[in-house]
């Protein structure tokens, strides 16, 4: 009978150190990244043009949404898990009149599938900050269009797009406050992200790659990243070792 309750003693004790949370979490944030190569084509398309284009949008602010799913754990890593981010910008250069419009376009997309660990700093009752890092595997697509609609003096139509592909590497590294109430767990973080891609090939073609002023272009992915997240809580854990 003693050795039992000694027993129930230490597993009163070790088992809330020891216990694991699934969470499942949904993002949604933003991001401005450098994309010093990418605004520079636009330029050169923009006067390639030979017409008075205005550029009305060049790689801005754009929205991020991401997928992820951890164990939250205690110990010096509070939490570790996988995800996956769906980014997403673009520039745009335009010119309209009586006559028709000329719209060169370019949307890039990228995408992020990687590792995410959380250390608590500090937590008060219900509401805990901490640093987190994350490293992923980037791929991006990037499409231009060039769209010329012409209205006198005969109505005429052209549109003209290429496909490229870049693949890469990416990590960030930011600051967290989050909030616990049951299940749910309502998170902010801002971080900066460094990413690291290849040159810009053609989608079909490796051997032709985007080229200006003899240097290859490259999508760069840096810049700071917001982002607010709503985590829901189970009682599990998801096996990574």
């Amino acid at each position: 009978m003693r050795n039992k309750l000694i027993l129930a003693i230490i597993l009163s004790v070790t088992l809330p150190v020891n216990a694991q949370y699934l969470s499942i979490g949904l993002r949604a944030g933003l991001g401005v990244y450098s994309m010093e190569d990418l605004e520079s084509f636009q330029e050169f398309r923009r006067k390639e043009s030979g017409l008075p284009l205005q550029t009305t949008e060049s790689y801005p602010i754009t929205p991020n949404f991401r997928f992820e799913i951890a164990n939250n754990v205690t110990g010096l890593i509070n939490k570790y898990g996988l995800f996956y981010t769906f980014n997403s910008t673009g520039a745009r250069s335009t010119i309209s009149d009586y006559s028709g419009r000329l719209d060169l376009d370019a949307v890039i997309i990228g995408n992020q599938a990687g590792i995410t660990i959380d250390h608590v700093l500090k937590k008060r009752t219900l509401l805990e900050h901490g640093i987190y890092a994350e490293a992923a595997y980037l791929w991006t697509r990037l499409k231009t269009t060039d769209y010329l609609h012409l209205i006198f003096p005969e109505e005429y139509e052209e549109a003209e797009s290429y496909r490229f592909k870049s693949n890469g590497i990416s990590s960030e590294f930011g600051l967290f406050l989050q909030y616990n109430l049951g299940n749910l767990r309502a998170r902010m973080n801002l971080g900066y992200q460094f990413g690291l891609s290849g040159k810009l090939y053609l989608l079909n073609d490796k051997r032709y790659w985007l080229v200006l002023n003899n240097k290859s272009l490259k999508p760069k992915w840096d810049g700071i990243r917001l982002g607010l997240q709503l985590d829901f809580m189970f009682n599990g854990s998801l096996i990574l070792q």
